[in-house]
């Protein structure tokens, strides 16, 4: 579902008048009658639209309640408005989805652990049936209406279910779909599930060693420095292909990291022993080790130690790491040789201080600046131009390496 094409902001809000009272509709938010309920807080929505014409007048009712974490009592916004549609459709449209992945999931959770979901009194399972009491029937014989949808079979005095889709009519319609075009035995579907639970777990071990880890061997001159911290989730994303933390909880492990007792040793080791650690993880793991060490662009005698430790406890021929210091130190050759063509250009060398590169770089612009060559010709005003350009460069290069 795509909502309607409307900007929602703080200074923007959308005023939705109602039988109730008018509600605002934040980004984030929805305040009514003196109440505030935030949209991260919505479990379930309730919504009827309906359009009727009557000797030739026409009548939109709409009908959202909202019912949210922390507050017994649901939020209700009715109106009746003739032929617009009315604004309440909008912001159902932009709730929905802007809620959508926070009402599934209790759905899905309620799925994966039972093998269906209650609905409306009714038991969708996996397999693809929907059952009541003793009662059941394939959800392929459903027919449905804008908020209603009837599964029957055996004819006229059939079974039969009529079942009433105003509530999370997106979330259930979606999972419908799903569960037709993906059907499963509840007892599949639970061992699947706790299969997938248990190599999480799997995985969010591994991720916490891997933490505390990094966090011993940034600590071993010293205090991890934010570029350090920063560095942590990142290779744990991209550099390693693990689930990362969210910022909060990732900051809560490299405190438990830091007030920790055991040595680097002791998790490196435990890595190793991890019979679900890949044996293809290990040189990466090793790589990491050295970008969080280097992320001061400092590599400290006792970082290099713990790097050496590293490779001996994974069994990996080394020193790994010296590959990466030739690396960098090619790497920072080259930056210090572009940064030598800049000087040049300035007429300085890299020992100059910042207050002499600003004064220089004053006196040359004054020099090279093209209205000063006018007089002389359009030749000489190009000529004036490349080389006020090319100083220009050369300054803001300088300036950004010097952090002027």
């Amino acid at each position: 579902m795509s909502p309607r094409t409307l900007y929602i902001s703080e200074e923007k809000p959308l005023r939705l008048k109602s039988i109730f009272g008018t509600a605002t509709l934040y980004p984030d938010r929805i305040e009514h009658r003196g109440e505030t309920r935030q949209l991260a807080d919505v479990t379930h929505i309730e919504w009827h639209w309906l359009s009727q014409t009557i000797n030739f007048l026409n009548q939109q009712h709409t009908h959202l309640v909202l019912h949210c974490k922390g507050h017994p009592s649901p939020l209700k916004i009715n109106r009746t408005s003739m032929y617009a549609t009315p604004k309440l459709v909008i912001a159902y449209e932009y709730i929905a989805q802007q809620t959508f992945e926070q009402r599934v999931a209790g759905y899905v959770s309620q799925l994966e652990r039972d093998g269906h979901f209650e609905y409306q009194g009714h038991r969708f399972c996996s397999d693809g049936t929907v059952a009541k009491g003793q009662a059941s029937l394939p959800l392929s014989s459903a027919k449905f209406e804008p908020f209603k949808m009837t599964l029957s079979e055996g004819g006229l005095f059939g079974t039969k279910f009529r079942i009433d889709l105003r509530v999370d009519r997106d979330v259930v319609t979606a999972l419908f779909n799903h569960i037709q075009e993906h059907p499963i035995p509840p007892a599949d579907l639970r061992a699947a599930t706790e299969h997938r639970k248990q190599a999480q777990r799997v995985l969010d071990d591994l991720t916490t060693d891997l933490v505390f880890l990094f966090v011993k061997l940034g600590e071993a001159d010293g205090t991890l420095c934010e570029r350090e911290r920063r560095k942590i989730g990142r290779l744990l994303r991209d550099g390693l292909g693990l689930p990362t933390p969210p910022p909060a909880s990732l900051d809560a492990l490299v405190q438990q990291a830091s007030t920790s007792p055991e040595p680097f040793e002791f998790y490196a080791r435990r890595i190793i022993r991890r019979q679900t650690t890949p044996s293809a993880l290990k040189p990466a793991i090793l790589d990491a080790l050295f970008e969080v060490a280097t992320a001061d662009n400092n590599l400290s005698a006792e970082e290099e130690l713990l790097l050496e430790e590293a490779e001996a406890v994974f069994g990996l021929p080394g020193p790994r790491y010296s590959a990466h210091k030739a690396r960098r130190a090619a790497q920072s050759r080259r930056r210090t040789n572009g940064a030598e063509v800049h000087y040049r250009v300035l007429g300085l060398d890299a020992s100059a201080s910042i207050e002499h590169i600003k004064q220089r770089y004053r006196r040359l612009v004054m020099q090279y600046h093209p209205d000063r060559s006018q007089h002389l010709g359009d030749s000489f005003v190009g000529e004036a131009e490349i080389r006020i350009k090319s100083i220009n460069e050369a300054y803001e290069q300088i300036c950004a390496m010097r952090g002027i």
